[in-house]
């Protein structure tokens, strides 16, 4: 996911609490902390004052504990105390809350990167048919370079084709 044109703003601002509120909100709207881990660079490497010291609350550690009203007071004190301790069990819990969306969040991910390869096998198979034209056009009009041109394409289109993982 890329980086919003509003959380850069706040980071160029060095509006810190805007940061923090953007930062803990990404953690349920993409479990799988992508966002989040790309946010935090940018910030880290702008702000000082980012993190502050955990302010000593005792946090439930047992996943039993971890319901969505926890979760949420554990958001909003986030904003206000904004320490390492909360942030890295706040993930614990969106993960724990959030594990299947996480892992569709995931699976969406690959497909639409898939998508939008071409893979070997496409381009071997589009130098074979444009190779085959071309020695057909050079067949016809007699030109021996055309032809030379086109089967050269269609071997090179062949073992793109034969070697594609």
């Amino acid at each position: 996911m890329a980086i919003t044109q509003e959380f850069k703003q706040a980071v160029k601002d060095n509006d810190t609490l805007m940061i923090r509120i953007m930062l803990k909100d990404s953690l349920v709207v993409d479990p799988t902390f992508e966002e989040f881990n790309q946010m935090i660079s940018l910030s880290e490497g702008n702000l000082l004052d980012l993190y502050e010291e955990h302010d000593g609350e005792a946090l439930k550690y047992d996943v039993d504990l971890w319901t969505k009203n926890y979760m949420d007071e554990q958001m909003i004190q986030v904003v206000y105390n904004f320490s390492k301790v909360r942030i890295e069990l706040l993930k614990r819990i969106c993960k724990h809350l959030y594990g299947e969306r996480a892992q569709k969040i995931e699976k969406e991910r690959i497909v639409s990167s898939n998508r939008n390869q071409i893979s070997q096998k496409q381009i071997g198979t589009g130098m074979v048919v444009g190779g085959v034209l071309a020695t057909v056009v050079g067949i016809t009009v007699a030109k021996s370079v055309v032809v030379v041109a086109g089967v050269a394409f269609v071997v090179v289109g062949g073992v793109l084709i034969i070697t594609d993982k």
